[in-house]
């Protein structure tokens, strides 16, 4: 074999399943819950989402502009799938969050996020299982920018997250049943802020065994 045709092989071994590269207009395949269209904007390369008010923690669930795509395969035990993107905010208000999802309806999902929590940002991999929220305890990150990775191994989603240095793994939790979607989501801002999240390169890869 050549080294151009090995070099070939191997990128293509490497290319990712599915990428959203944010540029100019959004892949088909995407659908907004509860879209406040004012509310997000493609700009410089990345996806912006107005932290706005609304939760889908618990019992209230009125959260606007959570942006949702079917996977593209599922993450099995035997082939377990990457969910990877770069997010950019700056909270300040208590819950105020963005960050990745899979996401199966308001009551149904897993989320790695960027969080305010008593006055300091940190990262929290959370869980809602039939209305019933729990968490992991988070991990202070004064970083603005971080990359969030969910990991889909089969019955089982690890989450982790680097800003500039190393992966550090949350924990993991079990996979709750039903239709798991892809989601980005920016919420829990006072009426009167005018902050955004900026969302960049996310990316679905075969994970590592």
């Amino acid at each position: 074999m050549s080294l151009a045709a090995l070099a070939l092989m191997l990128s293509l071994q490497d290319a990712p399943i599915f990428e959203e590269k944010f540029a100019g207009k959004l892949s088909d395949g995407w659908t907004w819950l509860r879209e406040d269209a004012a509310g997000w904007k493609l700009e410089g390369g990345g996806l912006r989402i107005k932290a706005q008010p609304g939760t889908i923690w618990y019992k209230k669930n009125d959260a606007k502009n959570i942006l949702l795509r079917k996977s593209p395969v599922l993450g099995t035990e035997a082939a377990p799938i990457s969910i990877e993107v770069t997010t950019d905010n700056a909270p300040e208000a208590n819950a105020e969050q963005c960050g990745l999802l899979l996401y199966i309806d308001d009551s149904n999902y897993l989320k790695i996020i960027r969080e305010c929590n008593k006055g300091k940002p940190g990262i929290v991999f959370a869980r809602e299982q039939k209305g019933i929220p729990e968490s992991l305890p988070p991990k202070e990150e004064s970083s603005s920018k971080v990359q969030l990775k969910l990991v889909w191994s089969g019955a089982k989603v690890s989450g982790a997250y680097k800003a500039g240095g190393d992966w550090i793994a949350m924990g993991e939790y079990d996979v709750p049943e039903g239709d798991l979607k892809i989601a980005l989501a920016c919420h829990g801002a006072p009426t009167t802020a005018d902050r955004w999240a900026t969302f960049t390169s996310l990316r679905v890869t075969k994970a590592a065994k």
